[in-house]
């Protein structure tokens, strides 16, 4: 299991799976989001292709600006 955002949201970790595959699980569609995998920040352009792992846990912050 990958533990999304400090428990509110649990997903089955598959082989392969990727950032952009959790964010998906979890219906993420911001386009600002910082994204840390145990702690360490992932940058945006490595979503595709950084592999998480059963039991990481991914926290997924949206950014956004008001008045």
């Amino acid at each position: 299991m990958i533990d999304v955002n400090n428990g509110k949201e649990q997903i089955p970790w598959v082989e392969g799976m990727t950032v952009r595959d959790v964010l998906h699980a979890c219906n993420y569609t911001f386009s600002n989001l910082l994204v840390t995998v145990n702690g360490m920040i992932v940058p945006r352009e490595s979503y595709e292709t950084y592999l998480v792992q059963d039991r990481d846990r991914v926290l997924a912050l949206h950014f956004f600006g008001g008045g």
